[in-house]
């Protein structure tokens, strides 16, 4: 389900952007609003679209932007050392502090519609679902390169 309506998410902005439109609210309400049964959370970039719609529907949006890992390895987020094992809980404690800096700034991933949630109640959430989202945004990136060839 995840999967299948970022599908359409993305078919959607493909489609508007060969016919040289915005993706609006009208348009994605149109494309979407029939394949939308009672979802517990949707999941897509960030785009203010998307938001408005979830605000309209009041339902929970996980919003992971497209440039996740360039904004936190811009803000000192590392790679740990693992043939160090010191190093490497030295690196984890830095790169935890770093996510939970990020994400209270609103930097970062977040779900919105739920009300407040910490970064440590977020964590427990994205590593059930990770796969759900790697292989979306993964996805993702492949139809955004493909629609800049067309």
């Amino acid at each position: 389900m995840l999967l299948l309506l970022l599908l359409l998410i993305i078919e959607a902005a493909a489609y508007a952007r060969l016919v040289a439109f915005k993706l609006t609210n009208e348009l994605f309400m149109d494309l979407f609003e029939s394949h939308l049964v009672n979802p517990t959370y949707l999941c897509s970039d960030a785009n203010f679209v998307y938001e408005n719609y979830y605000n309209l529907k009041n339902i929970s949006h996980y919003e992971k932007h497209s440039n996740y890992l360039t904004i936190i390895e811009k803000n000192g987020y590392k790679t740990p050392d693992y043939s160090d094992p010191v190093k490497t809980k030295e690196t984890e404690k830095k790169n935890q502090k770093i996510l939970e800096k990020l994400y209270n700034a609103e930097l970062i991933d977040k779900i919105t519609n739920r009300g407040y949630m910490s970064y440590a109640d977020l964590e427990p959430l994205k590593i059930k679902t990770a796969y759900l989202l790697v292989k979306s945004m993964s996805f993702i990136v492949i139809l955004r390169n493909l629609s800049m060839l067309i």
